[in-house]
């Protein structure tokens, strides 16, 4: 995952992320995020169609990975988190069938969507080739396009609508207020499809503003609007075997490093503690983290006592009005060189996503 500099004030206007240079060099020893647990997930699908069955996801033992295993109508599998002002990663794979429909990923999704005239979220599907389709029983028939894209949905659009990216307006089916507009091609992807058997990585960066959607480490869109919070789903139509796993989730917060004290120098010595302020914010509860999980380039947070209960408590450090979580960073011997550079905490919390931030340090001798 990419790192998430304090000093970009990331969610002022969307999601930006910055690359720093160091004029130290750190010995980091930062975990990799973990995958959410994907058995606290669940599915939801438009109604069925005659000729079509009910979708079915399966998740792993693990809870690392998902298959949806039938051809049907378009079909969710949403998180129990919500999902804006994010990193997201994982990967997607079609086993061979023959078969050549839509795989993909919704933001912003609300449970109850499929059924909520309100609906507004984003749909990031893919097809592997063009096919024009009539799907009962009001709409027209529409053509599939091959290649990845991105659509707003809106209220609840038929079967057609979902095929085709458009918005039909038919007298007692479906009107303008239920429907899709896409808003974006790949860029590279634009009019090519998936391949059988091939794992695909992808990965979205979610703002309020602002969305970004990578494949094998290709930016393919980047697109900005007003986009809404909800949860993060996989989506399925007229696909199977699909299977996505290893879905990271990092959510970016702003921290501070020795609270108080500017610049934020110390001595890596070995000695004593490193204080860490994890900020809190409207968005962001700090009541959420588990203490135990946090590092500072792989350093944990101190025990004490013999309940090895984790060094931190709870606190205004900045008088925002947002309770922050102070931790106590056990320091250990040569973990930073002498100089100015960049440190990064990570953790994790209670719904199982991440959390990454960082802060300027300078390190003496």
């Amino acid at each position: 995952m990419k790192k998430i500099a304090k000093t970009s004030k990331i969610f002022m206007s969307g999601f930006v992320l910055l690359s720093l240079v160091l004029v130290a060099n750190l010995d980091t020893q930062a975990a990799e995020p973990l995958p959410v647990d994907l058995n606290t997930w669940t599915a939801e699908s438009y109604p069925p169609l005659s000729g079509f069955l009910e979708a079915a996801w399966a998740v792993s033992t693990d809870g690392n990975s998902v298959l949806q295993s039938i051809n049907g109508q378009p079909t969710v599998f949403y998180s129990d988190f919500e999902v804006l002002d994010t990193e997201v990663e994982g990967t997607i794979e079609v086993i061979t069938t023959g078969d050549d429909d839509f795989i993909g990923f919704v933001l912003g999704f609300q449970p109850g969507d499929t059924t909520n005239p309100a609906a507004d979220y984003l749909l990031v599907d893919w097809k592997r080739v063009e096919q024009g389709y009539d799907f009962p029983p009001c709409t027209p028939g529409s053509t599939a396009l091959a290649g990845l894209a991105v659509s707003r949905v809106s209220g609840i659009p038929t079967a057609d609508e979902f095929w085709g990216h458009t918005n039909f307006n038919i007298s007692g089916c479906s009107d303008l207020d239920n429907g899709l507009e896409e808003l974006a091609r790949g860029t590279n992807l634009g009019d090519t499809g998936w391949a059988d058997n091939r794992a695909y990585k992808f990965a979205f960066e979610y703002g309020a503003t602002s969305l970004k959607v990578y494949v094998d480490g290709n930016l393919e869109i980047d697109i900005t609007g007003d986009f809404s919070n909800g949860r993060l789903a996989f989506y399925n139509f007229s696909q199977a075997p699909v299977d996505y796993n290893s879905v990271v989730v990092v959510v970016g917060v702003e921290i501070d490093i020795k609270p108080g004290s500017d610049p934020n120098c110390f001595n890596n010595d070995g000695n004593g503690v490193i204080p860490v302020a994890i900020l809190g914010s409207e968005t962001f509860d700090v009541n959420q983290i588990d203490p135990y999980s946090v590092t500072l380039e792989g350093m944990a947070v101190k025990m004490v006592g013999k309940a090895d209960r984790a060094l931190s408590h709870i606190e205004d450090v900045n008088d925002d009005g947002f309770d922050d979580l102070v931790v106590q960073i056990q320091d250990e011997n040569g973990i930073f060189e002498p100089g100015i550079g960049e440190a990064i905490i990570m953790g994790l919390l209670e719904d199982g996503r991440n959390f990454e931030g960082s802060d300027y340090i300078c390190v003496t001798q």
